[in-house]
């Protein structure tokens, strides 16, 4: 059996990632037309320390996460470089390469800049719905990468 300290390890991977001040970053505004109904913004200790969660009454949140640690590598190459890339669209202007993905009330927005990684999740459970706002497509992109974005400025 491991220690707590080896499990909480585990989750978080090996690397690094930069604490964020998730409530200097970011605004609530920052998820408008992401998301309608007002949201919290807190740090996501699930995510580690460059994580943040913006969350509404109703359970929608939107997490970012920006690190170098070998989960967001991971991820990044899962994307990047695998067969799972062409369910994902590029997308310039975002760090030095981006991507992202729109599935029902899911999306999803990576990104990589230098040795750092960024990934922005769109979460709606049942009963949230009515609190996603207008934005689809390409349009909800631009504004999952401006996320990113923030977050990358941040570290």
């Amino acid at each position: 059996a491991g220690s707590a300290a080896s499990s909480a390890a585990d989750v978080q991977g090996t690397g690094a990632a930069r604490p964020i001040d998730c409530n200097k970053v970011f605004v609530p505004a920052d998820v408008a037309g992401i998301l309608t109904a007002r949201a919290t913004i807190s740090s996501d200790t699930l995510l580690g320390p460059g994580g943040c969660r913006f969350e509404t009454a109703k359970g929608a949140i939107v997490t970012t996460y920006v690190g170098s640690d070998e989960d967001a590598q991971v991820t990044w190459n899962d994307v990047n470089a695998t067969t799972d890339r062409r369910h994902y669209t590029p997308m310039s202007g975002v760090g030095d390469a981006a991507f992202w993905r729109e599935a029902g009330a899911s999306a999803w927005f990576l990104a990589k800049k230098g040795d750092e990684y960024c990934r922005v999740e769109l979460g709606i459970p049942g009963g949230a719905g009515e609190e996603t706002g207008r934005a689809r497509g390409v349009d909800l992109a631009k504004r999952l990468g401006m996320l990113c974005t923030k977050a990358f400025a941040a570290t």
